[in-house]
Order: C-alpha cells, then sequence, then structure tokens
C-alpha cells in the first residue's frame, strides 16, 4: 500500500506527481526531475511522443499557449500491479494563475523504481487542437 494506507505504491507515485503541480512554474517543470529519468516515455496520443525529462519539458515549452504551468483536480485512479490507471481534469494556467484552457484527460502510467517508465495520455485532441487554436489566435 501506498503512504495513506488507500493507493498501492504506483498509485502513490501517479498521485505525488499530480500533487506536486503546486501553482508554480517552478514546481510544475521539478515534477519532471522528480518523477521522469532519461528514458521515460511520454506519450500524449495524437499530438507528440517524447523520450527523458529534457524531451517532455521542451514539448510543454513550446506549448502553442503561454502556459507556465498545469494543475489536475478530481483524480480517480486504478491499478494493477506497476500501471496505474487515472482519470482527471487538467487546468492549464499562465503565470497570474489563471486557468487558460481545462481538459479531461485519461491516462496510463507504468511505473518502475518510483518512477514513471510510461506514461500515455488520452484526451479529445480534436476539441483540444480547436481550443488551443482559438487561444493562439491567428497564424502570423
Amino acid at each position: 500500500m501506498g503512504q495513506n494506507g488507500n493507493y498501492s505504491d504506483a498509485e502513490q507515485v501517479v498521485r505525488d506527481l499530480f500533487d506536486s503541480w503546486k501553482p508554480s512554474s517552478e514546481a510544475f517543470y521539478g515534477s519532471f526531475d522528480r518523477f521522469f529519468d532519461e528514458n521515460t516515455v511520454w506519450e500524449n496520443v495524437g499530438l507528440s511522443k517524447t523520450t527523458g525529462k529534457d524531451e517532455a519539458i521542451a514539448f510543454v515549452k513550446a506549448f502553442p499557449i503561454p502556459m507556465a504551468y498545469m494543475t489536475a483536480a478530481e483524480i480517480t485512479t486504478a491499478s494493477s500491479g506497476d500501471t496505474v490507471f487515472a482519470e482527471r481534469v487538467d487546468y492549464f494556467h499562465d503565470e497570474d494563475g489563471k486557468v487558460l484552457l481545462e481538459a479531461w484527460v485519461n491516462g496510463i502510467f507504468v511505473i518502475k523504481n518510483g518512477k514513471i517508465a510510461e506514461w500515455r495520455d488520452y484526451a479529445d485532441t480534436a476539441g483540444l487542437g480547436a481550443r488551443l487554436q482559438e487561444l493562439a489566435g491567428p497564424p502570423q
């Protein structure tokens, strides 16, 4: 069981990841150092696939809106061994804390040695893409 007794150790890692996304860009980007390693594969199905924390950070920093950090809420988890399912709402914030975008996401995580080895997120990419275009404004 995880440290609170209600979750498996793998679930606790995933919940700790989301809990670490406190409202600051420093905490958000620090989560990649804490939970990723150089081999972590993070796939946003239909959008991107990164390997390692440096590629993951580069993907987030290249996001088409001026996002400073994210938070997650309404988190539901279930696990089998080292594999964790997590449904949640991701909130994308600017530097002032304003929510720019929210997305319902389902993720699958594989945890190895207390780190995320694999992370696949599934969301409504058509709806998300349309909202991102709206926020980014017309092409320059």
